[in-house]
């Protein structure tokens, strides 16, 4: 094992967090989570295999966010009725195929992986199915997800805003990186940043298309940089859209789509397209029934005429014009037939033969790789895996049905499932493996977060609470008696007492 400066930097930031508390570890982990192509620690014993510096931060958040408000709350958030515990379940299913499905399988089954072991070269391979490292780092990725999963929604449970603080702070540095990268490489000085790429991936920073230099960011290639984008452009435009955090919502907003057009992923602007597609159908729908937004009605209204305009406007100029029709035509329309393009879709072909191979078990997690989210799930967990995680997304999205919430957990659970929507369209159509990552199950997160609290205040209001404990409970109860909320200092899991003095002594309980 390798201990890296960045792992020694991200040890000092867990053991700071141990001390302070899941608000501050919450803001370092999604800060930490834009490193993506940063190496904590690397295991030459599982063929150089590399922790990144959120997945190493992680368990301190999580342990702080236990400390904080105990294992039980964050185990209730796995059982039924709550999302989580279908989570729970495809994670199960994911660590058990991890061990046995390689094993029983071995040899009888060629798939493509990735080949860290001496002998197999670098890069996706095709080998007859045996366990490898990948079965150990992919399950223990997964384990990690539900922790997380678990340990946001108990935090953004009583502390939202300042998840959603923590969000928006790391997509405003997620545009610095960037801006540092386009920088770098313009001035030539690109091994500046050598000290956060030292993975052991293919670095593809430098690069350009038709003389259009790509962005990567912190990350190791442009599709990860512009998917990582696009989610943090999905979800502070909601929250603009909703009038919510607007004010540093918007300006980042903008920013990220800016970033997201001069990226030049392919995977990227599809991803783009659709959500643009769906944003202008869902206002064009509101405008219509008279339900919608000022926003709403800008948004409605001006984005076809600013479409037109700009098409317009690039006629006019016939040789930007030919340079932008050569970019759409290199990166989306012969996609296909590029070299990339036609591996990745070899991929995909073979993960589901060996889907239907495995008798559609799965070649246990960690086993294939694929270039679709979909296509990754069935070939390495099988149909249980991906019945699991349909129920979990099923399950999410049934729990932003029913009356409306204060505005501010409303506008911010529905900002996180869009974002959701987007990174699946993403992983959907590039997606390697079946971990979603830390940047979707944190959205994911306070999406159920936002359905437990309404929850509890159909308690309150029905008087099933009276007689319970628990921080949830008493919140609600007290908030709709009296009509007042936590403020300042006292916001968040930290607060001990309210500002209502006729409350008398906080008798909440915090076991």
């Amino acid at each position: 094992m390798s201990l890296e400066p960045v792992g020694i930097i991200t040890i000092l930031a867990g053991l700071m967090v141990l001390r302070k508390g899941p608000d501050l570890g919450i803001l370092l982990l999604m800060l930490a989570s834009l490193l993506g192509a940063a190496a904590a620690i690397k295991l030459p014993s599982l063929g150089g295999a590399s922790i990144l510096p959120a997945h190493l931060l992680m368990p301190f958040y999580v342990l702080a966010t236990v400390r904080q408000f105990g294992l039980g709350r964050l185990l209730r958030t796995l059982l039924l009725p709550a999302p989580g515990f279908w989570l729970a379940l495809f994670v199960a299913y994911g660590l058990i195929s991890a061990v046995f499905m390689p094993r029983l399988f071995m040899g009888g089954v060629e798939v493509f992986s990735i080949a860290r072991e001496a002998g197999h070269g670098s890069g996706i391979v095709m080998s007859p199915l045996a366990p490898r490292a990948g079965n150990v780092t992919q399950a223990l990725y997964l384990a990690g997800d539900l922790a997380l999963f678990a340990a946001v929604v108990v935090h953004a449970g009583v502390a939202l805003r300042v998840v959603v603080h923590a969000i928006l702070l790391a997509a405003a540095a997620n545009l610095g990186f960037a801006a540092l990268d386009v920088a770098t490489n313009a001035l030539g000085m690109g091994e500046l940043l050598a000290v956060i790429r030292n993975a052991n991936y293919g670095m593809l920073a430098g690069t350009d298309v038709l003389g259009l230099a790509r962005i990567v960011g912190s990350f190791p290639e442009t599709s990860a940089f512009g998917g990582v984008t696009l989610v943090y452009f999905a979800f502070s435009f909601e929250l603009w859209l909703r009038g919510t955090h607007a004010q540093s919502a918007g300006p980042i907003a903008l920013l990220s789509l800016l970033a997201v057009v001069a990226c030049t992923s392919s995977a990227t602007y599809v991803g783009l397209a659709i959500y643009g597609g769906l944003v202008l159908l869902r206002c064009s729908a509101a405008l219509a029934m008279g339900s919608g937004s000022r926003r709403d009605v800008a948004v409605a209204l001006l984005t076809p005429v600013a479409a037109l305009l700009a098409v317009l406007a690039l006629l006019l100029m016939p040789t930007h014009w030919n340079a932008l029709t050569d970019l759409a035509e290199r990166l989306i329309f012969d996609k296909l037939n590029t070299q990339s393009g036609i591996e990745r879709s070899l991929w995909n072909e073979h993960g589901l033969r060996v889907f239907f191979e495995t008798a559609m078990l799965g070649a246990g997690v960690g086993s294939v790789r694929t270039s679709s989210f979909v296509v990754a799930t069935l070939a390495n967990t099988g149909l249980a895996g991906l019945a699991f995680i349909v129920l979990f997304l099923a399950s999410g999205i049934t729990s932003l049905a029913g009356r409306a919430r204060d505005r501010m957990t409303d506008a911010s659970s529905r900002a996180a499932a869009w974002a959701c929507l987007v990174l699946l369209i993403s992983a959907g159509l590039t997606g390697a493996s079946v971990d979603l990552g830390l940047l979707f199950f944190v959205p994911a997160a306070i999406v159920c977060a936002a359905s437990k609290q309404e929850r509890v205040a159909d308690r309150c209001r029905t008087g099933a609470c009276r007689g319970a404990s628990g921080l949830h409970v008493e919140v609600a109860c007290r908030q709709r008696r009296q009509g007042a909320t936590p403020v300042g200092a006292a916001r968040g899991a930290e607060h001990r007492h309210w500002r209502n003095p006729s409350w008398g002594p906080d008798t909440t309980a915090w076991t």
